[in-house]
C-alpha cells in the first residue's frame, strides 16, 4: 500500500521537532559525553527555518491541525527564537546617560574573501568607529600590522584610556578611566581580560573575551564549494568537520568553566563582550550567561546573526550584563571587513 504525502510529511515533522528539542537541550549537557547534541543546538536556525517551513506547508495543504506541532515546537523554545530574531523595535535615541558599548571581533583587520592578506586602511577603521560611536569598545583578534594606527584612531575618537594585552589579540578601548586590569589566557590566541571602568559616580567591570574557534570554516567552506554526496571525500571532509567540533567544544566547555568561576567572584556590575565561538543553544553560552542578561535577547532588533562566513545563520557574538544594568538598545552592525559583525548596545542603570 503506497504511503500519502501527508503521511510522509508527518513522519518528517515529528522528526524534526524532536531534532529541535534535542537542539534546546543542547545547553544542559555537556559536550565532553553529548557532543552531537552540542552540534544540533549549532544548526539550531535552521532547524528553526526547518519548522516555519513546515508551518507552511501545513497551512497550504489545508490541514491546520498538523501546523500545531511545529508552533508547538517554536513556541516551547521561544527564548532561544528570541536569540535568533530580535523583536524589540523601540528605541531609546537621543536619550542622555546611555553608555554605547560595541563588541567586534576583527579578524586582525584583513578583509574576509580576498584572496591578497592585506590590512584594512586607517580610513576604513575610523569609519567603523564614526558609524558604530563606542563609548566602550572590545576588540577581538586585533593584531594589526604597519600603517594601521589602531590604538591612535581610537584616541582621536575619545576612547583614551586602552588596555591591550597577549601580543595584540585583545583590546578594550575606554572614554572612561581604567582603574585596573587582568588577564587569563588559555593559550596565545583564546582567553579573556578584564577592565574595571570609573563611569560616572561607579564601578563597572568590562570583560573583553574569546574563545576556542571550532577551525572548520575551511571544511565548511570546501563542502559548500565543491561538496558532493556522492564522492568519498565530501563525507571525508563531513567527518572531519564533526571531529573538530567535537574536540573544539570540549576545550571551550573547560574555558567557559574558567570564565564563569572568574565572572562570579566581581566585585561591581558587569559587562561581557565578546566571541563566544559557541550558539545560545550551547552548554559553554549557558554556562557563562548565567546570572546575566543576554543584550540582544533583552532588546535585540532584527536578525541576531554576527557571523558571516561559509558556515550561515550563527550569533557566536555577545554583549551579557549584570541584572542591575538596564539594556536600552542592541543591534547586529553591517557587514564591515571582517568575518564577523559588530554588536553594539546601549545601557545604563
Amino acid at each position: 500500500m503506497p504511503v500519502s504525502v501527508n503521511s510522509l510529511l508527518r513522519s518528517g515533522n515529528f522528526i524534526l521537532s524532536g531534532l529541535t528539542f534535542a537542539a534546546y537541550a543542547a545547553s544542559y549537557f555537556s559536550p565532553y559525553t553529548y557532543w552531537p547534541l552540542a552540534f544540533l543546538g549549532l544548526i539550531y536556525p535552521w532547524l528553526a527555518l526547518a519548522n516555519l517551513g513546515f508551518i507552511f506547508v501545513w497551512l497550504v495543504r489545508k490541514r491546520k491541525i498538523w501546523a500545531l506541532l511545529s508552533v508547538f515546537t517554536l513556541l516551547l523554545g521561544w527564548s532561544h527564537f528570541k536569540g535568533l530574531i530580535g523583536l524589540h523595535w523601540a528605541s531609546g535615541k537621543g536619550e542622555e546617560g546611555l553608555v554605547q558599548i560595541m563588541s567586534y571581533n576583527v579578524r586582525r583587520f584583513q578583509p574576509y574573501g580576498q584572496e591578497t592578506i592585506r590590512k584594512i586602511s586607517n580610513a576604513e577603521w575610523e569609519a567603523s568607529l564614526k558609524r558604530h560611536r563606542p563609548d566602550i569598545l572590545c576588540v577581538q583578534e586585533i593584531e594589526t600590522g604597519p600603517g594601521l594606527s589602531v590604538e591612535a584612531i581610537c584616541q582621536s575618537q575619545g576612547l583614551v584610556y586602552q588596555e591591550v594585552r597577549s601580543r595584540n589579540e585583545l583590546a578594550i578601548f575606554s572614554k572612561y578611566p581604567i582603574l585596573r586590569t587582568g588577564a587569563h589566557m588559555f593559550n596565545s590566541y583564546y582567553g579573556f581580560q578584564h577592565a574595571d571602568l570609573q563611569v560616572g559616580d561607579r564601578i563597572l567591570r568590562v570583560y573583553n573575551v574569546h574563545l576556542q574557534s571550532n577551525a572548520i570554516t575551511g571544511i565548511a567552506a570546501r563542502i559548500a564549494q565543491e561538496g558532493d554526496l556522492k564522492e568519498k571525500r565530501t563525507w571525508k571532509d563531513i567527518r572531519g568537520m564533526l571531529g573538530r567540533y567535537r574536540r573544539a567544544a570540549k576545550i571551550r566547555q573547560e574555558q567557559a568553566v574558567a570564565l564563569a568561576a572568574h565572572l562570579h567572584k566581581s566585585p561591581y556590575p558587569v559587562i561581557l563582550c565578546g566571541d563566544l565561538n559557541d550558539v545560545p543553544q550551547s552548554f559553554v553560552y549557558h554556562k557563562v550567561c548565567s546570572g546575566l542578561q543576554d543584550a540582544f535577547q533583552v532588546a535585540g532588533k532584527g536578525l541576531g546573526v554576527t557571523y558571516a562566513g561559509p558556515v550561515p545563520g550563527l550569533r557566536i557574538d555577545v554583549i551579557l550584563a549584570s541584572s542591575s544594568i538596564k539594556v536600552e538598545d542592541c543591534r547586529i552592525g553591517r557587514r564591515e571587513f571582517s568575518d564577523h559583525l559588530p554588536v553594539v548596545a546601549r545601557v545604563t542603570w
